[in-house]
């Protein structure tokens, strides 16, 4: 159909063998795509070479460092798909991907899709997709949501946002979007450049405003390594309550998304103390704490505070 042509955005910054990798996924799609898109976000300009050598379908484009959300941004806008997919530089896509895409874009049901991905690493690949994870650590998680047993793909429609505090399972390198959808949301928040978890709010507004459709079997390997956000559960979690104070303060919800967002920031904040006090981070403990007041916080965590706050006066 002639309204299945997918643009895929890849945003990097000096990883150019990570890239190569990404991008060698993209160019293995047993059914091809209709562009990529690099955009080099104020790196050496070593990555315009990298990306020529898969040719015209693929492009470079080059920008002053502004963060990811804008090149994100840049790299949707000079697009000319229908659908945007995203890619981080590290992450690959399996070969079958675009054919499972192609067939539930063909339904015409959805204009937001996303899916299951596993993680892997030097020489080792995670044995089952995230989305068991999920189902283990948050049991039910996923009830209720349309899945057939057998089923490439479902057809969700309305997901319920309420689950997305704290859990967030739809990480960027899985996400793919229509492109009146994208406009509609107005792309990527670039107010919250450098936050960690910075995706939860676009994922939280593109699944709100849109109609999901989820693809259960794994399609996009996510790559564990040094540089991960996720090799910083602290910082994290920090970030994670900076954006989800920015969308209390900016979003229309409802009363059960507020009340499941005001849940998740006081419940991270209280993890935070913990973490922050092992890792003899102090300020951090004080800084929390400040936001805290009035919550119903364990004698325990009280002495954290109060230790925190005698170093941080001393220091």
């Amino acid at each position: 159909m002639n309204d299945q042509r997918v643009s895929v955005v890849i945003t990097t910054y000096l990883r150019d063998d990570m890239l190569a990798e990404s991008l060698q996924s993209l160019a293995a799609q047993t059914l091809p795509l209709h562009e990529v898109l690099v955009v080099d976000d104020g790196g050496s300009g070593s990555a315009r070479e990298i990306v020529s050598q898969f040719g015209e379908r693929f492009r470079y484009l080059w920008q002053p460092n502004s963060g990811q959300q804008s090149a994100r941004n840049l790299g949707a806008r000079s697009s000319t798909g229908d659908w945007i997919a995203f890619l981080d530089d590290d992450d690959l896509w399996l070969s079958e991907r675009h054919t499972r895409l192609a067939e539930l874009m063909a339904t015409g049901q959805v204009d937001l899709i996303s899916g299951d991905f596993t993680k892997f690493g030097e020489n080792w690949i995670a044995p089952t997709g995230v989305f068991y994870e999920i189902e283990q650590k948050s049991p039910g998680f996923w009830d209720g949501i349309p899945h057939e047993p057998g089923a490439n793909y479902s057809i969700v429609g309305k997901f319920p946002t309420t689950r997305l505090f704290p859990v967030y399972p739809f990480w960027p390198s899985t996400l793919v979007i229509r492109r009146d959808l994208f406009e509609r949301i107005n792309g990527w928040n670039t107010k919250l450049r450098g936050i960690k978890s910075e995706d939860n709010e676009f994922g939280f507004r593109a699944i709100k405003n849109g109609e999901l459709g989820i693809i259960w079997p794994p399609t996009v390997h996510y790559r564990c390594h040094m540089g991960n956000d996720s090799n910083f559960p602290l910082l994290n979690a920090i970030g994670r309550t900076q954006v989800w104070e920015e969308m209390r303060e900016s979003l229309e919800l409802t009363d059960n998304e507020r009340s499941a967002l005001n849940t998740a920031i006081d419940q991270t904040r209280h993890g935070i103390i913990w973490s922050a006090f092992s890792e003899k981070k102090h300020a951090i403990v004080v800084e929390t704490a400040r936001k805290m007041t009035g919550l119903n916080l364990s004698i325990t965590e009280r002495t954290k505070i109060f230790i925190s706050k005698m170093i941080a006066r001393s220091g």
